[in-house]
């Protein structure tokens, strides 16, 4: 008979600490481009490229919640990258080809439309360094047992 090894915090500790993380990182990622950004370049700001950035982040907080549950029952490092990091890259990648595309029909500037893929640029490098340092503190916290969900 083997004994259970408990973690040092649970789940929904782990998972409201990281999700809480992400979400100031990637709010912080948006103002920082959407708002700070434009005074530097000194593009003007457009609704519809806020909209977009905004909506690319709220995937990213669903994506997170879901991508938490299961980085907590695999232990290695590489999960978040691959599940949580990946994926936001690619939607921003294709955010910024689509504002690329549609710039010109909206009569966007070019600033503008550089401001945005700053945005979304900021925006992947949060996942990234956010995915990391999950997934090292996941390793960390070593093996355990969790509960199996029908």
């Amino acid at each position: 008979m083997t004994a259970r090894r408990i973690p040092r915090l649970s789940e929904a500790a782990f998972r409201k600490d990281y999700s809480l993380m992400w979400t100031i990182a990637g709010a912080g990622c948006l103002v920082l481009g959407l708002i700070v950004g434009p005074m530097f370049a000194h593009a003007r700001g457009s609704w519809f490229t806020a909209l977009v950035a905004v909506l690319v982040y709220g995937f990213s907080l669903l994506l997170c919640r879901v991508v938490l549950m299961a980085i907590w029952r695999r232990p290695q490092a590489l999960p978040p990258v691959l599940f949580f990091s990946i994926p936001v890259g690619a939607l921003c990648l294709v955010a910024v080809l689509f504002m690329r595309w549609l710039g010109p029909t909206l009569q966007l500037g070019g600033r503008t439309v550089f401001i945005f893929g700053f945005t979304m640029g900021l925006l992947y490098a949060a996942a990234l360094v956010w995915g990391i340092g999950v997934g090292i503190r996941r390793k960390n916290l070593g093996e355990f047992e969790t509960e199996r969900r029908g």
